[in-house]
């Protein structure tokens, strides 16, 4: 016995995802934006608990911004979910986080 494949507009998830933002424009924007903070903030208050010197706000910003950048460019792979300058915006942040993580003076 196998289960009944719903007919229809079910073609996928990807084209639901695509739907959802192509009806609420601003939905990846604010996706991206959560998956950057959820990082920074779980990661340097982790550190911050943890250690006796505080966070590392270059390191977690550097860090949750390559993680962002990996999502924006998986989510490019699909027409129509993400448009280039919010895929640039994730890429730029993590470039400019990399640059304070490696200017910062009190690196060991």
């Amino acid at each position: 016995m196998g289960y009944a494949i719903p007919s229809g507009n079910t073609t996928g998830i990807d084209n639901m995802i695509v739907d959802v933002a192509t009806a609420v424009p601003i939905f990846v924007p604010s996706l991206l934006l959560f998956i950057y903070f959820t990082i920074f903030l779980t990661g340097f208050r982790k550190q911050r608990i943890e250690s006796s010197t505080g966070g590392d706000m270059p390191l977690w910003g550097t860090i949750a911004g390559i993680v962002t950048s990996i999502v924006a460019l998986i989510l490019s792979t699909r027409e129509g979910l993400i448009t280039l300058p919010i895929l640039v915006i994730p890429i730029v942040i993590t470039i400019i986080s990399a640059i304070w993580l490696f200017a910062s003076k009190d690196r060991y």
